[in-house]
């Protein structure tokens, strides 16, 4: 470990929560949860890596500085009570089309901003406003939370899908739009006889699963729209990679892809019409949701498709043994969980185990669909800000560790239940009306656990 990382750190006792250590920690609003690190200290990493400039995917980077090690390098921790930006900077005021929601006016969306959220959104906008942009200092900027309206450019730019070069970017971006279009040309509107057996099995599988996807959000309901470009994507996906092919939990992991970029053609249109952008506009009825789909075109619609789809791709191709058959990565990642909680709480891991709760049990869960079956859409959003920015390189390492600090943070109450209520209480946690504050904290408290068993044996 970095002796960086662990000078000042706050320390664990066996609850899971934080108490200071030599330094001293600032109180945070929930209990079990440390603060939020630095965005300060983490933002000057933007002038560090000035250099380090690449074109660089989820797959891997040419000069890779993770964010992990940039905070570190800098001097930010987890010390810090700094908010999550990405609550305020979006505000439901700006857009990535223009910059600003509805009609508003940039200068009435700013004025309803903190200084800490200007300056923020300021750096984000001088980054991304060059010929070439620096991912390593995107990636360490995005990590504690990307302004939403934001959030489409940079993960674009962070999954690779969108190359850094400003000149490249539209044309590589509409060549990869066309690129899918073809896809569902080719493997999509084929008649089933067409199909290889696997094709068919596939085919079948992705019909039972979509429909099950992201039940609390009514936008998923969607048939005619957002159930078919789910399918297709799903499906187009497993019949390019056949090595690894579909497995159940990749629905749940297209979810935040399909949200931000439907999201972002929702604002530009509703921007050009004059109409005010609300940041959830997926939550209200299925009607709701189905009217402001039908006010966009058929090309923004399957505009929005092609850059979940290679989005979701991108992220997939980073942990490819996390959905092959039996999951080879997802059971290593469980393992390490199992681990780092009996460090951290072993009387919560002893409880769990002496009542005959396995941890494959409930963690498989959690890491097959990264985490988002646990948490509403908001905190999905900010939970993939960090998923990105820590890259292939380090999406599983760190997996693990917020899945940790998922259990631990519920382990007084977990220390009280018996076999069957645990079962219920680890598949539904009481985390539906969790905002990007807490996500944030759960983020800080998994930073502090990598910071502190890293390369630990």
């Amino acid at each position: 470990m970095h002796s960086g990382a662990t000078r000042n750190m706050p320390r664990v006792v066996a609850s899971g929560r934080l108490v200071a250590g030599s330094a001293a920690v600032a109180a945070s609003p929930s209990p079990a949860l440390g603060g939020v690190p630095s965005s300060d200290a983490m933002e000057e990493a933007q002038g560090a890596h000035a250099g380090l400039t690449s074109d660089a995917s989820l797959g891997g980077e040419s000069s890779h500085v993770s964010p992990s090690e940039s905070r570190r390098a800098f001097g930010g921790g987890a010390g810090s009570a700094e908010p999550s930006d990405s609550t305020g900077l979006g505000s439901d005021q700006l857009t990535q089309a223009g910059g600003v929601d509805g009609a508003t006016g940039e200068g009435a969306a700013r004025n309803q901003m903190t200084d800490f959220e200007k300056s923020r959104l300021a750096k984000f906008e001088k980054l991304l406003n060059t010929d070439v942009v620096d991912m390593n200092a995107l990636k360490a900027l995005s990590w504690n939370g990307v302004p939403h309206s934001l959030r489409p450019t940079c993960w674009r730019l962070m999954t690779g899908y969108a190359p850094a070069k400003a000149v490249r970017r539209d044309a590589a971006l509409e060549r990869k739009r066309q690129d899918y279009r073809d896809y569902v040309s080719e493997l999509w509107q084929i008649s089933d006889e067409d199909r290889t057996e696997e094709e068919r099995k596939t085919f079948h599988q992705v019909l039972i699963d979509a429909p099950r996807t992201a039940p609390e959000c009514p936008l998923f309901r969607d048939e005619e729209t957002v159930q078919l470009a789910l399918r297709r994507m799903l499906y187009i996906r497993a019949a390019r990679n056949p090595a690894s092919g579909y497995v159940q939990g990749l629905n749940d992991v297209a979810t935040p892809f399909m949200l931000i970029f439907y999201g972002e053609q929702v604002a530009a249109a509703q921007e050009a019409r004059g109409v005010p952008h609300q940041r959830d506009w997926y939550a209200g009825s299925l009607e709701q949701a189905q009217a402001t789909l039908a006010s966009l075109s058929e090309e923004a619609l399957l505009t929005a498709e092609a850059d979940a789809y290679w989005s979701l791709c991108a992220l997939l191709d980073g942990v490819q043994d996390h959905y092959t058959a039996a999951q080879p990565g997802i059971q290593r990642l469980v393992y390490r969980v199992r681990e780092l909680c009996f460090r951290v709480d072993a009387p919560c891991c002893h409880h769990i185990e002496d009542n005959g709760l396995e941890f494959l049990q409930f963690a498989f869960r959690w890491a097959n669909c990264l985490l988002l079956r646990e948490v509403p859409p908001i905190c999905a959003f900010r939970l993939f800000d960090t998923f990105l920015a820590e890259g292939s390189h380090g999406l599983p390492s760190f997996l693990s560790y917020c899945c940790a600090a998922l259990l631990l943070n519920f382990s007084k109450q977990v220390l009280e239940m018996e076999f069957q209520d645990m079962v219920m209480f680890l598949q539904n946690l009481p985390t539906q009306d969790w905002k990007e504050n807490e996500m944030s904290m759960l983020l800080s408290q998994a930073y502090l656990f990598q910071a502190m068993f890293s390369g630990a044996s």
